[in-house]
C-alpha cells in the first residue's frame, strides 16, 4: 500500500511540473498513468473485499421477467414503427411567389427519411434508424425558417 501512496505523489508532482510548463499532453499522460496505477488496483482490492454473495434465486423469476421484458422491448418496436407510419403521410408544401418547396416524412424500416425539394431537386436532410422523433424535429426547423422568411407552409 506504501507503494500506491508514494506512486499518487510522483504522479501528482508529475502533473503540477507539467502544469507549470504548460505541456498539457503530458499532464493528460501523466493523469491516466495515475488513474492506472493508483485508481484500478484500489478499486478491484475494494471490489474483492465484498461480502460473500448468497446463492442466486431460482431460474424461474429471472426467465419470467426476460420474456416480460422481451415483450416490453417488442411493443415498443410495434408503437414506434406505427408512429413512422402515421408520420409517413407528412408532407408539407411552402410557397412564396413562384417558389415551391417540400418538406416530406418518409417511412424507412422502424425509422424515418426526411426529404427536401428546392427548384425541383430532391435531397434527403436527415435520417432516424428507429422512430420518426428526429425527421420531425428537422422537418419543424426547416418550416419555421422558411415562413420566418415569408413563405406560406401547409
Amino acid at each position: 500500500m506504501h507503494d500506491l501512496a508514494g506512486g499518487a505523489v510522483a504522479a501528482r508532482a508529475c502533473v503540477l511540473q507539467n502544469l507549470r510548463r504548460g505541456d498539457h499532453q503530458n499532464m493528460t499522460n501523466t493523469r491516466n498513468t495515475l488513474l492506472a496505477f493508483v485508481l484500478v488496483p484500489t478499486l478491484i482490492t475494494v471490489g474483492c473485499a465484498s461480502a460473500k454473495k448468497s446463492e442466486a434465486p431460482a431460474a424461474a423469476p429471472v426467465a419470467e421477467a426476460a420474456s416480460s421484458t422481451a415483450a416490453n422491448v417488442k411493443a415498443a418496436a410495434e408503437t414506434a414503427k406505427a408512429e413512422v407510419k402515421a408520420v409517413a403521410a407528412s408532407e408539407t408544401t411552402c410557397i412564396q411567389g413562384q417558389d415551391s418547396r417540400v418538406i416530406a416524412i418518409e417511412a424507412k424500416g422502424s425509422g424515418c427519411n426526411l426529404n427536401y425539394t428546392k427548384g425541383g431537386k430532391t435531397s434527403s436532410v436527415a435520417t432516424s434508424a428507429s422512430g420518426a422523433e428526429h425527421c420531425e424535429k428537422v422537418a419543424q426547423k426547416i418550416r419555421s425558417k422558411l415562413e420566418a422568411a415569408g413563405y406560406a407552409c401547409k
